[in-house]
């Protein structure tokens, strides 16, 4: 007879590799529980890029409104071309609105500027200097191929980020503070540089800590890239640039695996994302701060519970996708669904288990969903009940097990059909009642 007790009797060996498992886990777990994240929404600017119909002046207004609603204070408001769009008309209204721009940042790029030349300011820096935008955006190319393009070599890539940065530092924005006077150092390329010269990237980091800028922000462009290499360029950024100077990430959705990458980089030492509050981007999507304050929240971070309105997370990433793409979130969209949390199995529900979001905290309500394929006999109950049947249906095995059975012989006779669907249901019910007065019938 075999002796479980000795098979897996565990020795030392076997304790200590627990211990560490949960070393490990436990101060993961607490990073995200205490980190205060650091926010730069985009919701009036990434999700354009996608927008079937763009963004009009009194979608920006709402859109501006709703994140400011939710509790977001530093918010991306114009990206500029060297023609007149719609930012610019929304940083005019906000002007004659009295704003004061606190806390409103602008895009603008890096200026090439040849050796025999002046710095000239780009379109986007008179753009910033005519509406008083406070803090900005500093994108730079920093890809060694894209510095050739360019026109340039190292050393000159190293004179233009400097030019701009004074330029801007001294001629547009005022002095540095809380919410005005910022130069966040924005890279797009960051990962193409790094495979291509790596020193190079320590090189530009090492440079920038001793500019006067205040945040290092950086973008997976393609979404193609993965979570242990956001994490590394991390870890890297911040030998360079250390707390309290913040690092943002935003990588897109090209490999799904952009919220996993935005966790991992709050582990590695990020304080958090540039981003929309709902997944729609550029790129299809992106780790969004809708999804990293839900997963922040299942760690238990209370800054996230005490300093937005966490409350109306769904309604509010309703709201702005709407505006967005002209039709609402998909409704079984994981958390901002607005059937995220109907239930198709009772296994799958959340409450307060390690891990779990309770649907309440953001203003989800539970429901339950019949599926032909699958919907376990609690689920169907339950479904049954919310319509409104009776408890002898509802309550009862043999007939939840019949509903179970006409589905499935519905679609083994190839018949598709919305089983969730409260006339379905109605259908379904009528043909287990009949089944059943049948079966009882010829039992007689």
């Amino acid at each position: 007879m075999v002796d479980i007790g000795a098979l897996t009797k565990l020795t030392n060996d076997d304790l200590e590799a627990v211990q560490d498992a949960k070393g490990q886990i436990d101060a993961k777990m607490a990073r995200l529980r205490d980190v205060v994240p650091v926010v730069l929404d985009l919701s009036c600017r990434e999700p354009t890029l996608p927008a079937p119909y763009g963004h009009t002046l009194e979608d920006k207004k709402e859109v501006l409104r709703l994140a400011k609603e939710f509790g977001f204070t530093d918010l991306a408001v114009g990206s500029f071309f060297d023609f007149p769009n719609v930012d610019e008309q929304f940083c005019r209204y906000l002007i004659d609105q009295g704003d004061t721009m606190d806390g409103y940042f602008g895009n603008v790029m890096v200026v090439r500027t040849p050796k025999d030349k002046l710095f000239k300011p780009s379109y986007s820096m008179d753009r910033i200097a005519e509406f008083g935008l406070s803090n900005i955006l500093l994108l730079t190319e920093i890809r060694p191929k894209t510095v050739q393009q360019n026109g340039g070599n190292y050393e000159d890539y190293f004179a233009d980020l400097i030019k701009s940065i004074e330029y801007m530092r001294a001629e547009i924005l005022p002095e540095a503070s809380e919410h005005r006077g910022r130069i966040y150092m924005r890279f797009l390329d960051i990962f193409d540089a790094w495979d291509e010269d790596p020193d190079f990237v320590a090189r530009v980091m090492k440079l920038l800590s001793n500019m006067p800028i205040q945040a290092i922000i950086f973008e997976d462009v393609r979404g193609t890239h993965f979570p242990f290499q956001t994490a590394e360029l991390v870890k890297l950024i911040r030998r360079y640039h250390p707390s309290p100077v913040p690092i943002l990430v935003h990588p897109h959705s090209g490999n799904g695996l952009e919220d996993a990458s935005v966790i991992e980089a709050v582990l590695a030492g990020a304080d958090g994302v540039w981003a929309g509050f709902t997944p729609e981007a550029a790129m299809g999507a992106h780790g969004s701060t809708a999804m990293l304050f839900s997963n922040l929240l299942r760690a238990g971070n209370l800054h996230v519970k005490n300093n937005y309105d966490v409350k109306r997370l769904t309604e509010i990433a309703d709201r702005m996708s709407r505006i967005h793409m002209g039709e609402p979130i998909h409704q079984y969209h994981p958390v901002i669904g607005s059937k995220a949390y109907h239930y198709i199995d009772d296994q799958f529900e959340q409450h307060d288990l390690p891990c779990d979001l309770a649907p309440e905290t953001i203003g989800q309500e539970v429901g339950y969903r019949v599926t032909p394929a699958w919907s376990n006999p609690a689920i169907v109950g339950k479904r049954l009940e919310q319509l409104g049947y009776p408890a002898k249906l509802t309550q009862d095995p043999k007939f939840i097990r019949e509903c179970r059975m006409v589905m499935c012989d519905w679609n083994i006779a190839g018949r598709r059909f919305l089983a969730d669907h409260p006339d379905e249901l109605a259908n379904v019910v009528a043909e287990a009642n009949d089944r059943i007065a049948r079966h009882s019938k010829a039992a007689e």
